[in-house]
């Protein structure tokens, strides 16, 4: 009767955990009108490139803290809104060196201010999905308008500060800065060890296609826990206008990555990403008499936290 106890208590324990192993999740967003989230990001990226055969090492980091509130639930979807509250960025190279800092007060001589001085405080209007799928975002108009106010009403002036901030905050940019944490979800359920991939396009710098490959590694203390590798590569049959000359990009990388999610809301609370790039810039017209290929490499992290 004993050996007969340990055995049933054997295949009791071992169908109790075949059963929880097998149990599936339904990952996806379950907001509500009001809901709000300040989270804070931070990114550090070091670029080496190598320009007319030298080396033009930079140092690129930014901290921002934005606001994220649902204002209304239609159709399935979620309209929302996200405010950048305050930034911190730095630019460090051989040949330059700028900052800006959001708290602050401007400094009419730095050539950063104006531009970002314009974006924080900026909102952008944003319809999403409960899988995370950014159906619209619209704000950079708004975001011109600011800037033309700032230049004394000399659109002109303010055009061309918006160039420079079209690549990073006009509207399709900040969609694809969006989806790249939310877009994150199966389209089916899944159990604790099963693997899903994600695409997502890149439409900022650079444009890029993103597959990332993840795997939902544990449920503990009401989260989701994901890791995964993202394999990045440029569209080198899109290049990008910059400064009056034509830049063909030709980039590959890898990010490894590893989320919090809440259980309750689908929101990332905390997020770690480490990444590698290298490849080539080809640039072309402006002043240029030849073509110029710049090799280059950059890696970096990117963190974020709900505070």
């Amino acid at each position: 009767m004993k050996q007969f106890a340990k055995v049933f208590m054997t295949l009791a324990v071992t169908m109790a955990v075949g059963a929880l192993s097998a149990q599936k999740y339904d990952l996806k967003y379950t907001l509500k009108q009001g809901d709000k989230w300040v989270s804070k990001q931070v990114v550090e990226q070091n670029i080496n490139q190598q320009v007319m055969g030298m080396a033009n090492d930079m140092k690129v980091s930014m901290d921002a803290t934005t606001s994220m509130v649902v204002e209304s639930v239609a159709d399935g979807n979620y309209h929302m809104t996200m405010t950048y509250d305050a930034m911190v960025m730095k630019i460090e190279s051989p040949f330059m060196n700028m900052s800006y800092d959001s708290s602050q007060p401007a400094d009419a001589q730095n050539p950063m201010a104006a531009a970002m001085g314009a974006v924080v405080g900026q909102t952008y209007r944003f319809v999403m999905t409960n899988k995370g799928k950014v159906l619209s975002v619209t704000g950079f108009d708004d975001l011109m308008s600011k800037l033309v106010t700032a230049a004394g009403g000399n659109e002109s002036a303010a055009k061309q500060v918006a160039e420079g901030l079209k690549q990073q905050f006009s509207d399709e940019a900040i969609k694809s800065s969006i989806e790249m944490s939310s877009a994150m979800f199966p389209a089916q359920e899944v159990a604790i060890g099963e693997t899903w991939t994600v695409e997502t396009g890149i439409a900022m710098t650079v444009s890029m296609t993103n597959v990332s490959t993840m795997t939902l590694k544990e449920v503990k203390d009401g989260k989701w826990i994901v890791e995964g590798v993202s394999k990045l590569t440029s569209s080198k049959d899109k290049p990008i206008e910059v400064s009056g000359m034509t830049q063909h990009v030709d980039m590959n990388g890898t990010t490894t990555f590893y989320s919090e999610i809440s259980a309750t809301t689908g929101w990332v609370v905390a997020s770690k990403a480490d990444m590698s790039i290298d490849g080539t810039v080809t640039m072309e017209g402006g002043q240029l008499p030849a073509a110029m290929e710049i090799p280059m490499k950059i890696k970096g992290t990117v963190s974020s936290s709900v505070l």
